[in-house]
């Protein structure tokens, strides 16, 4: 990537999740793929071509569905992983725990 940073187009905040699309056959880079992790954005996935300009992205359609979705996600990878990752998700996992208390 050469030092850019990715931004979601929408909120403007970081793209975690960051994968290059590469062509196989001549091992060329055509772009990037990430993800908004802002819980206020409706961001879901964000294309970028080989420039780090957004081409096009897919939106959730709320933000309790995104919200449900990091929520089971985390909690998943929670369990099975290593102390490391449960300290590092700590915040954003009881900010998630606390958003779906009743409704869980």
């Amino acid at each position: 990537m050469n030092g850019m940073i990715l931004t979601c187009p929408v909120c403007h905040g970081n793209v975690v999740g960051i994968d290059t699309i590469v062509n196989i056959d001549n091992g060329e880079i055509y772009g990037y793929i990430g993800y908004c992790k802002s819980l206020r954005c409706k961001v879901r996935k964000v294309t970028y071509n080989k420039n780090g300009t957004a081409i096009h992205f897919t939106k959730w359609t709320n933000l309790e569905k995104k919200k449900k979705f990091l929520y089971e996600t985390i909690r998943q990878n929670r369990r099975n992983g290593s102390w490391r990752y449960r300290k590092k998700t700590e915040k954003a996992y009881k900010r998630l725990r606390d958003c779906f208390a009743n409704t869980l």
